[in-house]
């Protein structure tokens, strides 16, 4: 029985890491969740603090982040550096954790406070899309809304909107691209990653089941007394519903290997 061994690959600002940083390196974190931001952690023992000499602290530093195992299944991470932290134990090696979000942190540097006037929720979502100059796949709501108030960063607010549809909708970007759509049905599994079994691609994960409140929508009927007549009319409710998200994390430092290399424009591998 052959050991898989993973394969990982680190860019950051159009650079990919020496060696000996990436030997560093304790434990990289994906979270891909399916709506709002995937996040990216590493963790690195730096007694020298090399990496924080890096410009790492420049502003809307990007990173890229390939993973996956030698001649498998590769996801592929773009995004930006947007929290670092360094813990100075009182013995030991310092430990710095970058901390990256994808391309949503730019919709989320910014705290807004508007209004939106009669509109509908996709329209907003085709707005917001447009200030950062992203292409948009959006799906029409419909219902337009008297009266629709921002009091957070563009993506806080888009998720909060797509959360209230009663209608299951997600928001994410990817690529250059920004999503507000209606969740899709369960259709065919796009890959098959086995846990404690067959190729042993999940060493572990950690599934999470939320409660949040949506709206729901209920019907109404009012009966006029004297005519008879019958109003119907559409109005909306809150209802509590399970969301779930789950983030892959890997439990061993990957091995860096020089025979075969993951070509991400041609999703392949090429044997250098």
């Amino acid at each position: 029985m052959s050991i898989k061994s993973m394969y990982y690959e680190i860019v950051i600002n159009g650079k990919e890491i020496d060696e000996k940083r990436y030997s560093m390196i304790k434990s990289v974190t994906h979270e891909d969740t399916s709506s709002g931001s995937d996040l990216l952690t590493i963790k690195i023992d730096d007694p020298d603090l090399e990496f924080l000499e890096d410009n790492i602290f420049v502003k809307d530093a990007t990173i890229k982040f390939l993973g996956g195992w030698y001649k498998g299944d590769v996801f592929k991470f773009d995004g930006y550096i947007s929290v670092i932290d360094v813990e100075f134990p009182s013995s030991g090696t310092p430990e710095v954790t970058i901390h990256c979000m994808d391309l949503t942190h730019l919709m989320n540097r910014t705290k807004r406070n508007r209004t939106w006037k009669n509109v509908k929720v996709s329209d907003i979502a085709k707005e917001i899309f447009k200030v950062y100059g992203l292409s948009y796949k959006v799906d029409d709501t419909k219902t337009k809304e008297e009266s629709i108030s921002q009091n957070d960063t563009d993506i806080r607010f888009l998720s909060q909107l797509a959360d209230n549809e009663y209608e299951d909708y997600i928001v994410y970007v990817e690529g250059r691209k920004g999503y507000f759509v209606k969740k899709p049905s369960l259709g065919k599994p796009q890959a098959q990653l086995d846990y404690r079994s067959g190729n042993g691609q999940i060493l572990s994960f950690r599934p999470r089941i939320n409660k949040q409140t949506k709206r729901r929508e209920v019907g109404k009927s009012d009966v006029n007394l004297k005519d008879k007549r019958v109003d119907r009319s559409i109005t909306n409710d809150t209802l509590s519903r399970p969301q779930s998200g789950q983030s892959f994390i890997p439990t061993e430092k990957p091995v860096k290997e020089q025979a075969w290399q993951y070509d991400s424009k041609k999703n392949k591998w090429i044997l250098k």
